[in-house]
């Protein structure tokens, strides 16, 4: 679990520009406006990836990449239409691609640390500690409300959070130290 100092950015960004800005942003989205809309908007990660590595990693964009991306935010799209129907609001639209863009920059940012060496569980234990430490700082006391949880609570929440959050966060991670990152988005 080292990391050099130097590197502090990488981690800092997943984390806090990464997937703190994506979850703020996705669930604001979601109580805004419903979970397809929402989940929608948030499926334009893998494009803001693919246009995001071009410039990044100099990787080339090619036809069958953009046929990816297509294909995956078509599949999106009618999953989530089969599930509900679109509402829209300027804030909710604005959330939602928000969710796209941080979920983006959570790849990017685990990207380059992938790069720099370090393993996918040094990378998502930073981006889940960076994470959680700027949502405390965002919670304003109102965890405090919910204090004290029963111990059953707190072993729920640990065990939610490390098979819902912390374990396909990892994958993902994991995935991108054999692959490039717009190709692991979709």
């Amino acid at each position: 679990l080292r990391f050099e100092p130097k590197d502090i950015w990488c981690f800092l960004g997943a984390g806090v520009l990464g997937m703190l800005f994506f979850s703020v942003c996705y669930f604001t989205a979601v109580e805004l406006i419903g979970i397809p809309t929402a989940a929608i908007l948030q499926y334009t990660s893998p494009a803001i990836v693919a246009v995001l590595s071009i410039f990044v990693f100099h990787e080339k964009l090619s036809a069958w990449r953009i046929l990816a991306v297509a294909m995956s935010f078509s599949g999106c799209c009618v999953i989530s239409l089969a599930g509900g129907r679109l509402s829209f609001s300027l804030l909710g639209l604005l959330c939602g691609l928000g969710a796209g863009l941080g979920y983006a920059l959570q790849s990017i940012f685990a990207s380059i640390a992938v790069r720099k060496g370090y393993t996918s569980l040094t990378v998502n234990f930073y981006i889940s500690l960076f994470a959680a430490a700027g949502a405390i700082l965002l919670d304003r006391g109102q965890m405090a409300e919910l204090s004290p949880l029963p111990s059953e609570a707190v072993l729920l929440v640990a065990a939610a959070g490390s098979i819902a959050s912390f374990l396909p966060s990892w994958l993902y991670v994991k995935s991108l130290s054999a692959m490039e990152a717009s190709r692991a988005s979709v």
